[in-house]
């Protein structure tokens, strides 16, 4: 695998084809929104918030804290918002997932197409082409989701049969423990290669429109054949991505950490406007930096992709084509045997 073609050619797809970018944009507009509503909230109500923390001493909840937070509702009055909440925060995650695994399959079939044409590619061709797959993307997701509850159960009746075994005294609780932290100590390889595997089931359903559990082959077959080069090529991805989503979250919390250095937004007019204004900022720097990078992930697992399973071809030597030695005619004639 050539990595840095790998790494190169999504920022020169990404850059001829602004469409990809704006794809990733549609992906990070619920979360920015809701951030800014976050980040809002708390600096217009930073002093009742501090006051509401200072009164829930060791996590304690009293019937103050629950007044500041929720009025003088009953119990059963509270049923009701709390409700409301979850369920409008389950609705948010839902459309923001279904509308990411959408947009994510657009980029890669628009990868597909800027890769194989090297040329424009249009904003309904890419619809068109993201469409296709879709559907078996999300019966893939409910599959994976089946597996991971089912897992979690397992791994709780498993831990929780090794918790009374112990506790009871059994014969072999020594090697019970030594077993639990191999395993323990195998999370994080497994967990990492997962995390190469995913992208690349994932990847192949979506580019070559396979089915959801022969995807799952071929994608293994695309790691184990560069192992080596997907490795160096998840840290990378991981490492940078995570840095400048950090560095992202850091620049972001600078309007609050305004109220802790200065004073309490309530009180200065002047310093709220301020923290309104760099909220905003940084709030739409975040949104195109979160949304270039989710685009340029995706656009770099599928070039790894295309790069494993369809590598360019050499470039091709013309043939000289060979002709017959024609005789001077200035030259005498040839003498006979």
């Amino acid at each position: 695998m050539n990595i840095g073609e790998v790494l190169g050619k999504p920022f020169k797809y990404i850059w001829k084809n602004s469409i990809l970018w704006a794809l990733g944009m549609v992906t990070q507009i619920v979360p920015t929104i809701i951030n800014f509503l976050i980040y809002y909230f708390v600096i217009v109500n930073y002093r009742i918030i501090q006051s509401v923390l200072q009164d829930a001493q060791l996590y304690t909840v009293r019937p103050d804290l629950l007044n500041r937070l929720f009025g003088n509702l009953t119990p059963e009055q509270m049923i009701a918002p709390v409700l409301t909440i979850i369920t409008i925060l389950v609705l948010v995650n839902l459309v923001s997932f279904i509308i990411s695994e959408f947009v994510g399959c657009c980029i890669v079939r628009g990868i597909r197409l800027a890769d194989t044409t090297q040329e424009r590619i249009h904003f309904k061709e890419v619809l068109q082409e993201g469409w296709k797959p879709f559907g078996k993307l999300i019966l893939q997701d409910i599959f994976w989701g089946v597996v991971t509850v089912i897992l979690w159960i397992g791994l709780g009746f498993a831990f929780g049969g090794i918790g009374a075994g112990i506790s009871s005294g059994t014969n072999g609780e020594v090697g019970i423990i030594v077993l639990l932290c191999c395993l323990c100590s195998l999370a994080v390889p497994i967990g990492f290669f997962l995390s190469l595997l995913f992208p690349q089931i994932r990847v192949s359903l979506v580019h070559d429109d396979l089915g959801v559990f022969s995807s799952i082959g071929k994608g293994w077959s695309t790691v184990i054949k560069a192992f080596g080069w997907m490795l160096l090529l998840g840290l990378i991805l991981g490492f940078g991505s995570y840095f400048i989503r950090w560095l992202s979250g850091v620049l972001s919390s600078i309007p609050i950490n305004l109220s802790t250095t200065v004073g309490f937004t309530n009180e200065n007019p002047t310093l709220q406007t301020t923290q309104m204004i760099m909220l905003a900022i940084f709030s739409i720097a975040g949104f195109f930096i979160n949304s270039f990078i989710f685009t340029y992930i995706t656009s770099t697992w599928t070039m790894a992709y295309r790069n494993v399973n369809y590598p360019p071809a050499p470039p091709s030597i013309p043939e000289i084509p060979s002709q017959p030695i024609s005789r001077d005619s200035n030259l005498p004639p040839a003498i006979p045997s």
